[in-house]
């Protein structure tokens, strides 16, 4: 049975996430991830293909461009 690697549960929701990498300076983000979605805290994991597919796409040409704030935890 697959379990959490961040709190152990063993329960799990599919979902989509949005995620944001950040790549030589550069940041990059990828919407609707399908991922494994934590009930019990959140965490979300991803399949080896998941995984393999944002590799591929993310050196690739962007659908879209945004804007985005960037603030620093000081």
């Amino acid at each position: 049975m697959e379990q959490c690697t961040n709190c152990g549960s063993s329960e799990f929701t599919e979902g989509k996430v949005n995620k944001v990498f950040n790549i030589d300076g550069e940041v990059i983000v990828v919407d609707s991830v399908p991922a494994k979605i934590c009930k019990k805290c959140g965490d979300e994991s991803f399949s080896r293909d998941t995984l393999a597919h944002i590799q591929s796409i993310i050196y690739g040409k962007p659908k879209k461009y945004i804007k985005a704030k960037s603030f620093e935890y000081a």
